[in-house]
């Protein structure tokens, strides 16, 4: 994914969102295009991330980033 203040995004806002879904283990649904996808929720398993542009002040403007996927399955007791 591309993370782009010049998209209409605030890259380090939205980074910090997706560590903190990977960290805590939210299961949320698979949105794409404003559309879930498939029925279930999914976990993050890993994230990646590089900051592709750095404004003069040390606040990124661009962060490229990979997340890996876990389908969420509840367990039944």
């Amino acid at each position: 994914m591309l993370l782009s203040a010049y998209l209409g995004v605030d890259p380090l806002q939205e980074i910090e969102t997706l560590r903190g879904m990977r960290d805590k283990g939210t299961a949320v649904p698979f949105i794409v295009g404003g559309k879930p996808q498939g029925e279930g929720l999914w976990l993050i398993e890993s994230l990646s991330e590089t900051w592709k542009y750095v404004d003069n002040n040390g606040i990124p403007r661009i962060i490229e980033c990979s997340i890996t996927l876990k389908e969420y399955i509840e367990s039944v007791r």
